[in-house]
């Protein structure tokens, strides 16, 4: 478990920090906040990271129990088809199909579902088999080309620019 980095944020820096963290902040008010900090360009940069640095913490700490929940989820899905198993079977020994109570009624009921053998669809008769073609742009390729002068159909080379910090 990653502890979030702890900085000695300027209370309006704090601000900014707190103002980030709510969900339902208008981009607008975020802008301007970080806009109405009057510090020198290098202590406003400094400021600005350490804020950045305390959401990215946040997120790998979301990420993480996200992992968690969803892990917890499955354990639980396993468990119900286990259960829902069981109790079929148990209703099969015991010949009882339905079960009627005050709060439930329950019973056993069959279904049709098709299952491919060796898990091959290649070997199924071909008129019950779907072709899916997907296409997908190799950007990394398109890139070096488009980059050395290139001219490509349809696409195009894009700049952008990003912060970085180490």
């Amino acid at each position: 478990n990653l502890m979030p980095p702890v900085y000695d944020l300027k209370s309006k820096y704090a601000t900014l920090l707190a103002k980030a963290e709510d969900m339902e902040i208008d981009p607008i008010v975020l802008h301007d906040t970080l806009e109405s900090i009057k510090d020198a360009i290098e202590d406003k940069a400094v400021g600005c990271v350490q804020v950045i640095k305390s959401l990215e913490a946040d997120v790998d700490s979301i990420d993480q129990e996200i992992k968690r929940l969803q892990e917890r989820k499955k354990s639980y899905q396993n468990n119900i088809a286990r259960l829902k198993l069981s109790l079929v079977d148990a209703m099969n020994t015991t010949g009882q199909q339905k079960i009627k109570t005050p709060l439930w009624t329950i019973w056993v009921q069959k279904t049709a579902s098709v299952g491919v053998m060796n898990d091959d669809p290649k070997k199924v008769q071909t008129d019950f088999v779907k072709v899916e073609t997907v296409y997908k742009v190799d950007k990394q390729a398109a890139l070096k080309k488009l980059k050395a002068g290139e001219k490509i159909v349809g696409l195009q080379l894009r700049y952008s620019e990003s912060l970085r910090t180490k």
